[in-house]
């Protein structure tokens, strides 16, 4: 499922912008085939500290936002329509949504 996921998204994926991969230590994510996709479409790749759990904070605060602005507010009926709210959902949250601790979008926060 893990990489079709990431399939899915280099399909998708219409800029040719730098990109960085999040995950946590799953053993998913640490397997040869999944550096060897990201490797080949020059994805980095990042992975939480070990016994660190807040370094995943910032995606476990995207997902609760997703869920109660979107998912929950909209209730979509079939796959396809979840699909396509979380895509526009991760485009407003990225690039319109001010997130005030930061006074910007995700885009605009410095890395």
């Amino acid at each position: 499922m893990v990489l079709e996921t990431i399939k899915s998204a280099l399909r998708q994926k219409k800029e040719e912008k730098e990109t960085l991969l999040h995950s946590d230590r799953g053993f998913q994510y640490s397997g040869l085939a999944y550096a060897k996709i990201a490797r080949e479409n020059k994805i980095d790749l990042s992975m939480s500290a070990p016994a660190m759990p807040k370094d995943n904070a910032p995606i476990e605060s995207f997902f609760s936002s997703l869920k109660t602005e979107c998912l929950y507010a909209r209730k979509p009926k079939t796959l396809q329509e979840t699909k396509d709210l979380i895509d526009e959902y991760a485009l407003y949250y990225n690039r319109q949504r001010v997130i005030l601790k930061y006074n910007g979008t995700p885009e605009q926060i410095p890395q």
